[in-house]
């Protein structure tokens, strides 16, 4: 049995949408109560299934189909140029470390880096107790920025490259160093045709002491006299 609520309820929704039929024609009643406005994605997933599948033919949801496709390519694509603007930072360039021997107790360790972009001035190398800090930066222009292809300008991609020009782009490291380097020995060569910088550490060279010898000799042992024992008297 239905309660006389639910009843009421009914009545009045039939009542609304006769109506609402007998005020539209028929193909405008179709329009207002399935294509009020133009839905979105989540609204296209939870109407009815039927009417979609019925319908997929039609232009309309062909455009639908169409805008999300060219939507989801473009995200794709500026994702791509974002990822690839920050692998051109320096800031988490990557180090290469180098050890060579020099002898059998000494061996030379090297620190090697790119940095593109980067001029000899504005870089920083210090040595404080066993710590080595290593500072570059520079200023982002439009050549250290990935090029923008045909596909990324039609999809106009608002990627960082607005937000980066003109910023400042910075690499810093510290380093912990081993006690047998040289401190007073370290040095920073530039490779200009490679952008790269060369940190040279070497080891001290070990002390040899020569340890003279000394004849020494030693007095013999002289033996204490033999005493027999006595008896006594009986």
């Amino acid at each position: 049995m239905v309660s006389t609520r639910s009843s009421t309820t009914i009545a009045i929704t039939l009542s609304l949408l006769l109506l609402l039929g007998a005020s539209t024609p028929c193909e405008a009643r179709k329009a207002s109560l399935f294509r009020t406005h133009r839905p979105n994605v989540f609204e296209m997933l939870t109407w009815g299934m039927d009417d979609f599948v019925m319908d997929w033919n039609s232009h309309y949801h062909r455009d639908v189909l169409e805008h999300f496709n060219r939507q989801y390519k473009c995200a794709h694509l500026c994702a791509d140029r974002n990822r690839m603007i920050r692998e051109s930072s320096i800031a988490d360039n990557p180090m290469q470390f180098v050890s060579e021997p020099v002898s059998n107790a000494v061996a030379r360790h090297t620190v090697k880096i790119q940095l593109p972009g980067v001029s000899p001035e504005d870089v920083k190398v210090n040595a404080l107790g066993d710590i080595l800090s290593i500072e570059a930066s520079r200023k982002w222009t439009k050549e250290l920025l990935p090029e923008l292809d045909e596909e990324s300008k039609k999809c106009n991609c608002q990627d960082l490259a607005s937000t980066l020009l003109g910023q400042t782009d910075k690499f810093s490291r510290r380093l912990r160093l081993p006690r047998s380097v040289a401190k007073d020995k370290i040095s920073v060569e530039w490779n200009k045709s490679e952008n790269e910088m060369v940190i040279s550490l070497p080891e001290q060279e070990p002390e040899v002491f020569n340890v003279k010898v000394v004849e020494v000799e030693h007095p013999k042992e002289v033996e204490a006299p033999h005493k027999e024992p006595t008896t006594a008297a009986s």
